[in-house]
């Protein structure tokens, strides 16, 4: 279920991409905003009876839609029909953040757009946290259980987290004697820095340059709405990526960051290929 990715409809939108991990909430929708696009109307409208109060991915794909319509990187969310005192109040947090970015949320638009949210899908696990792999555990979002099908609801993330964990924590706890599970983490670690058998890593290229990449390839080929065209183009480049630090010395923790996104954006794009029909959070245009 790698392909089900759940995309926030309105994150804080900045030109920087790696600083949209802000989000404003629904909530703020709930009170009474709007989204408007470059021309200042409102379009949520025309795609949903519920308009802004839709479910997330339906008024994620609505705001998509208008960027591309308009050619603009985000929409606005309209909350000036409150005051100061009433916004800062109810939503203390995201008025404060807007303001120390120069916003004065009961006077001006807040710029937003969708951002990447919850992963659905994840390393299969059992009700008790067991994996294929003897030894090896995994719970909440680095697990698929399943409880969440095609489109988490919100909020039930942290139940799924307090469940699981428990039964988790309680199933290692009533099974320690694991089987060898191959060699420590720093073992291999050290034969790695030693270079056993791979390249050393690309001159003039860091790490953080190949996870901006990814982080590029996966916003073009497998964002809120996609297709096989797109899809097909940055699986091509993502398993270049993952196979070129597959034999390279990885020397650092940021290095072996970036193999782990290459390797889990694979799955991710690949999955998505193969899954034709449109479901949950998973939407093809084709």
């Amino acid at each position: 279920d790698m392909e089900f990715v759940q995309f926030h409809p309105t994150g804080l939108y900045s030109q920087d991409v790696e600083k949209r991990i802000f989000l404003i909430s629904e909530a703020v929708r709930g009170a009474g905003g709007v989204l408007r696009g470059t021309d200042g109307k409102r379009f949520m409208t025309k795609i949903h009876p519920m308009a802004e109060l839709a479910p997330r991915d339906i008024v994620a794909r609505g705001i998509t839609d208008e960027m591309e319509k308009t050619g603009c990187s985000y929409v606005s969310l309209d909350i000036t029909c409150k005051k100061a005192e009433e916004l800062s109040e109810r939503f203390p947090t995201i008025y404060a953040e807007c303001r120390r970015r120069g916003i004065e949320i009961s006077k001006q638009y807040i710029p937003v757009c969708p951002v990447q949210h919850y992963m659905m899908g994840g390393i299969a696990a059992g009700i008790n946290g067991t994996t294929d792999v003897k030894g090896l555990y995994a719970c909440g979002e680095a697990a698929c259980t399943g409880v969440h099908g095609a489109n988490r609801l919100a909020s039930n993330s942290m139940l799924e987290c307090l469940v699981f964990s428990r039964r988790t924590a309680c199933s290692i706890n009533g099974n320690r004697a694991f089987a060898d599970v191959g060699a420590p983490f720093d073992t291999y670690f050290k034969l790695k820095q030693k270079g056993c058998g791979v390249e050393p890593v690309p001159d003039g290229v860091s790490a953080q340059n190949i996870k901006s990449r990814i982080n590029a390839v996966m916003g073009s080929s497998c964002g809120v709405v996609r297709n096989s065209d797109s899809m097909r183009q940055g699986l091509s480049e993502l398993l270049k990526i993952k196979n070129t630090l597959e034999n390279v010395c990885l020397p650092d923790k940021d290095w072996m960051e970036a193999y782990n996104m290459a390797a889990v954006s694979c799955e991710i794009v690949g999955s998505a290929f193969k899954r034709r029909e449109s479901i949950g959070a998973h939407c093809r245009k084709d």
